[in-house]
């Protein structure tokens, strides 16, 4: 822990298609968990970007649009999507050994234990997002048409 982080947690469940991504843990309480990306946030700092700064750290990946999905004790889960293709990218720290991509079965089979918590909140997004409780959408052609119609308006105003 590092001496700039607060108690708080922030945890992410990232869907990619129908699986969610796990890391792999290196540290030496949880060596070989089942993990979620993100972790400690810093003494003032938002829990959103907290969040992001934890898991580019972690991943190497830039998430978008994080959902808050429930908040147990001092950890706040988020959900979000990421495309396959982006598994790729992923470059992670020394905190993690590897990652996997698994449905709740498989991590219920999985030879990786995981936090009890960990899998009831992922259960609970999973229940929420194929409910259709949880939507994710992608905001930029909803920022590329407002920046459009901004210009129009003011190209008729000048």
């Amino acid at each position: 822990m590092d001496a700039r982080d607060s108690r708080y947690v922030s945890k992410i469940i990232l869907f990619v298609d129908n699986k969610v991504l796990f890391l792999v843990s290196n540290t030496p309480n949880f060596k070989g968990n089942l993990d979620l990306p993100g972790g400690h946030i810093h003494r003032g700092e938002d829990l959103i970007e907290g969040l992001k700064r934890e898991v580019l750290e972690e991943t190497g990946l830039d998430i978008k649009n994080p959902i808050r999905i429930t908040q147990k004790e001092d950890i706040t889960f988020y959900c979000s999507k990421l495309d396959k293709k982006d598994l790729k990218n992923i470059k992670l720290s020394f905190e993690h050994s590897d990652y996997e991509t698994l449905t709740i079965q498989e991590v219920e089979k999985s030879p990786h234990p995981i936090t009890p918590m960990f899998l009831e909140v992922v259960k609970e997004a999973k229940e929420l997002k194929d409910k259709g409780k949880i939507k994710f959408i992608n905001i930029l052609p909803i920022i590329i048409i407002f920046s459009s119609l901004l210009m129009l308006v003011k190209g008729l105003y000048n």
